[in-house]
């Protein structure tokens, strides 16, 4: 069974933050403003990549073992 798909809406931010946790191995992406709860977050088909939404939009991508993902690509 493949998995269902899904659009959300990703808007130009006017700041993006990454903040890198070296305990956990955790690169989090912040588009925009995060002051408020986001309403959803989505994890990725390979349980390594969470989506936060709010109201449908992008908000913030976290990347789990980073490093090691990092390492694995051909960059």
């Amino acid at each position: 069974m493949e998995p269902a798909s899904r659009k959300c809406l990703v808007e130009l931010p006017t700041d993006v933050v990454l903040e890198y946790d070296h305990q956990t191995d955790t690169l989090h992406i912040i588009l925009g403003n995060i002051e408020e709860q986001l309403d959803e977050e989505i994890l990725s088909n390979d349980s390594s990549v969470i989506f936060g939404l709010k109201n449908n939009k992008l908000i913030t991508i976290t990347i789990l073992n980073f490093t090691k993902k990092l390492e694995e690509s051909s960059i």
